[in-house]
């Protein structure tokens, strides 16, 4: 404590404040709004990587994405996964791929574009490749708030999820007609039997029981 005392009163470690822009919130309001289930791909960051966003007036903000607190959907980040990752290097370099059935393995149906963003930092990909790349692809420009532009996934659907609380074994697709005796009308889900582990069956047990 006495070697580091300096620390402690802050006469060594300043703390920095920084004033996010406006148009990040109203970006936020926008995505929030829209009713479903969906996630929302930011083109830079993740994986604990910091990133390096000029703001206004000289605000220069370097940390962890800031996306995250604001939108109540869940940001994906390039570095969070191989394929969100294979999604950005795709866009990258530009290549006649298209995305739209990646994004909806992902459920991604929002692409944040950041012009904010100092790709001397990381080495990033402008902004500008990014926003080419994506005028090839199906999606949309849908809104531009300040510096961040908002594409959406013209492919994507709000594809609903289901519990269910009837687990049926089958041998093959033929013996599902034996079974349909026993189906209870949208709680059922059948399982092929040489498809599931021994540990599958004991759920499968406890999801009947109860």
């Amino acid at each position: 404590l006495t070697l580091n005392y300096s620390f402690f009163t802050g006469d060594v470690v300043q703390p920095f404040y920084h004033e996010t822009p406006s148009y990040y919130f109203s970006a936020a309001n926008y995505l929030n709004s829209p009713p479903g289930n969906f996630n929302v791909l930011n083109l830079y960051g993740g994986e604990g990587s910091w990133v390096e966003y000029n703001w206004d007036k000289g605000n220069v903000y370097i940390g962890t994405d800031v996306d995250p607190q604001l939108i109540n959907n869940p940001v994906i980040h390039p570095g969070d996964s191989l394929l969100s990752g294979y999604i950005t290097e795709e866009l990258a370099t530009n290549t006649t791929v298209q995305i739209d059935n990646l994004l909806n393995l992902m459920n991604i149906k929002y692409i944040l574009l950041h012009n904010d963003i100092d790709t001397d930092f990381y080495n990033f990909t402008s902004p500008q490749v990014f926003q080419n790349s994506l005028s090839t692809q199906n999606v949309s420009l849908e809104q531009t708030f300040g510096k961040i532009g908002i594409y959406m996934n013209n492919e994507w659907q709000n594809t609903p999820v289901y519990v269910a609380s009837q687990v049926i074994s089958v041998n093959d697709s033929s013996s599902i007609a034996n079974e349909t005796a026993n189906i209870k009308s949208e709680q059922s889900v059948f399982c092929l039997s040489n498809q599931l582990t021994a540990e599958q069956f004991k759920f499968i047990a406890s999801v009947q029981n109860n």
